[in-house]
């Protein structure tokens, strides 16, 4: 299962269709919460489409922390000569783990 996970999220130099998809997915997402971030200030909309923001914005935060937890949980992948908690810190504090982090 960890090795599954690892080659949908880690950084394995393979480039499988189920791994484009999911970063298709993730890019896709991203931009699709920009464009929502814009939305909501305008007034008019976010008043009438408020609940529905709030609903995209509890996806979004689920789908990212399933994404986060899961580069944590293969991160010994990443770094196999690595303690396990050194391998995690390693990701955690790295850039993309300090992006994916604040985008939580």
């Amino acid at each position: 299962m960890k090795k599954i996970i690892y080659e949908l999220f880690g950084r394995t130099g393979k480039e499988t269709a189920a791994r484009k998809a999911i970063d298709f997915f993730l890019m896709i997402l991203i931009l699709a919460n920009v464009i929502a971030v814009s939305l909501e200030t305008v007034q008019s909309l976010y008043t009438h489409y408020a609940h529905i923001f709030r609903i995209f914005e509890v996806f979004s935060v689920a789908i990212f922390s399933i994404e986060y937890v899961c580069r944590i949980y293969t991160s010994n992948s990443t770094h196999p000569s690595k303690h396990r908690i050194t391998s995690v810190l390693l990701y955690i504090f790295s850039w993309t783990g300090l992006i994916d982090l604040i985008s939580i």
